[in-house]
């Protein structure tokens, strides 16, 4: 992967001959996180935004990819779209509104309040 790119992060199995193949922790922790990561399946269909009371359901765009040449895993970084009204960007800008963002999936419900240095931020870009 390089610094700054969209590669997806390369998790390179523990090598036979490296002294952490036999150690039964690191084992553990490989497996234990192999297990969460195959839980949290869809999670980037369960983002989303609200502002002001109204809840912004993120979509994500379906990759180009054929059957065959999906790759093994989902990719680490994904894009989504908020698909925002009119109304609903005007009352981001406006601020007052608190901004939600969050998640629903089963696996991993989490929402944060945004800070409104944060929309300041973004309505300034």
């Amino acid at each position: 992967m390089r610094e700054g790119g969209l590669d997806a992060p390369i998790r390179h199995p523990i090598d036979w001959r490296d002294p952490d193949f036999t150690d039964a922790d690191k084992i553990e922790a490989e497996l234990r996180h192999a297990a969460v990561l195959a839980k949290l399946g869809g999670i980037e269909e369960t983002a989303f935004v609200r502002v002001g009371g109204e809840t912004i359901r993120g979509a994500c765009p379906r990759p180009t990819w054929s059957a065959p040449a999906r790759p093994a895993r989902p990719p680490s970084v994904q894009f989504i779209h908020f698909p925002f009204t009119d109304a609903q960007v005007a009352t981001f800008r406006q601020g007052g509104a608190e901004i939600v963002a969050g998640f629903t999936h089963p696996e991993y419900a989490h929402m944060a309040v945004q800070p409104a240095r944060f929309r300041s931020r973004l309505v300034a870009a």
